[in-house]
Parts: C-alpha cells; structure tokens; sequence
C-alpha cells in the first residue's frame, strides 16, 4: 500500500508510536514519518508507507506552521512541559515582547536544544543530555517566516509560527524568553499545516480505513506539491523506462527539467528522476505497475 497519511497525532504520543499504530490499523509492514513531532506536541503528522517512504526526503523540506503557548516566567531544561524547572523569573509585559519580537523574524540563528534529536559527534544530542554529559550543540540558520501573537494572557503567550524545516519552536522560546529579560518555555504546542497539506484534512489513527482510502496518492497527492515538477512519459517510452534502461529526455512528453522530477505514465505516479548538470538521467527509483496500489 503506497500511499501518504495526513494523521492529527495526539499530546502524549510519540512520531514513532503513531507510527506503528499506522502499520497496525491497515496491516503493513514499511511506513515512515517526514518529520516528526514531540511527545507532548499534537497535530499534524505526514505517514508514508510502502514504496512511498522513498518520498520522505521531498517532504522533510516544507515550511510549517505552528500554534505555540509559551509561559513566561519559568524555564525546564527540555524547554517544554516535561522538563524540569531549572530557572525563574519576572513575568514580561506585552510591550516588553513585542519589542524584541522583530528580532525573531526572517533568517535568524539557533541553536537546537540539548534534548533533541541532533547528532553531535554521531549520537542523538538527548541521549548525551540523559547521560548527564553537557554539550555545545551549533547554532544554525533557520527562517521565520511570519509570527502572530493571537492573546496574551500573563503569563501565556498565544502565539501562530509559520517557519522553515529545522526550526525548533522549544529554542524560540528559549531565546524570546531571556531576549525580553524573564525566561518561557513551551507550554503547548500544535502543528496545524505542513507545506500545502492542512491539519484539517488530517485524521486520528483510529479513524483510518483499514483499505488505506483516507490516503493520498498518484495525482491527487502531487498536485499538493507545486515544487516538484512532473514530467510525463511518451505513450512509447515507458517500457524503455520501466525496465531501468539508460533514458533519454525525449522519452517525455515536455523537456525535463534540471533536478529531481516525478514521472507519470498517464495518471499513474511511476517513479523518480533526475536530471544532472551533465543532462544526463538518472533513476531515483520506480514503482512498477504491480506497486502502484
């Protein structure tokens, strides 16, 4: 079963978790999350399975959007509401954020919090922080695209984040916390959109149809991804490209373009390729016709 799953995970379940509940309800053995979520985070959770778990990588990228209540005045060490508290302070005004809120806004540096899932030195950064070993986790660049302050009700900030990938919501609260002179830590937090794909069109896993129609696939799955492109094969060509034979560009309908592309026999989602700098083709992978369900 090749298909994408827009799943409305639950606070106190993890990715993983939901996960294999997938695997469970319609009885498969290969899914994968393209981005996972904490624990105490709910929302939105794209599952592919089957040979589409190939596509993680192409949806790992999208921006996010997220609905974020910080609450001043504390700081946990996982900056989230598992933690322990390890600092605290004065509650800010309103004014005293909105004033530093222009600096958390377009590419910004951060840098990751030791609990997470940043490889430092080859191991999982939260693995080294429940060992008790203190590491320097670089910061890196991120992109906030837009952040509005829904209510503020001291000590809680209502807050909706639209961000790049990488971007971790604990960490801005972090730093938006300590910027405006008190500490915050994330209190809840909910993802409500992935790239084109909505919390609203997404289901709990006990709601899944265990014949996988509440997933997407083929066209009405790409149709949602206007970042990459689709190059359908010429009636002719598609045994040449089936077979996994060298490929040439007129094998399609319209020229190829630079990078990676998916191919279309008709209707029919038929794999991926590319398309290197020398213009020559290469596979990404294929799903034959006997996949394609």
């Amino acid at each position: 079963m090749n298909r994408l799953f827009l799943i409305n995970k639950k606070s106190g379940v993890t990715s993983f978790k939901e996960v294999s509940r997938v695997r469970r309800k319609l009885n498969i053995k290969k899914a994968g999350h393209a981005g996972t979520l904490d624990q105490f985070a709910s929302g939105l959770l794209l599952i592919l399975t089957g040979r589409y778990t190939r596509l993680v990588e192409y949806f790992t990228g999208f921006d996010k959007v997220y609905r974020a209540t910080f609450e001043f005045g504390k700081e946990t060490d996982t900056f989230d509401p598992e933690g322990a508290v390890t600092a605290e302070s004065a509650v800010p005004l309103l004014s005293d954020i909105e004033s530093v809120l222009p600096a958390f806004s377009g590419k910004i540096f951060q840098q990751p919090p030791l609990y997470s899932a940043v490889h430092v030195n080859g191991e999982r950064a939260y693995r080294l922080a429940m060992k008790g070993e203190r590491v320097e986790i670089p910061a890196r660049e991120i992109e906030i695209f837009d952040w509005k302050v829904l209510g503020y009700s001291p000590p809680y900030l209502e807050s909706e984040i639209r961000c790049s990938k990488g971007t971790y919501i604990r960490s801005l609260a972090r730093d938006l916390g300590r910027a405006c002179g008190s500490r915050a830590y994330v209190k809840a937090l909910e993802r409500t959109a992935v790239g084109g794909f909505s919390l609203a069109q997404a289901v709990p896993v006990d709601d899944l149809k265990e014949d996988g129609s509440d997933g997407l696939r083929g066209e009405a799955l790409f149709s949602l991804l206007p970042d990459l492109p689709v190059c359908r094969l010429k009636s002719g060509a598609a045994a040449g490209f089936f077979s996994g034979k060298p490929f040439a560009a007129d094998g399609f309908e319209t020229p190829p373009p630079s990078g990676i592309f998916a191919v279309f026999c008709g209707s029919r989602f038929a794999g991926m390729m590319e398309k290197e700098k020398t213009g020559r083709l290469r596979y990404r992978f294929v799903l034959t016709e006997d996949e394609d369900r």
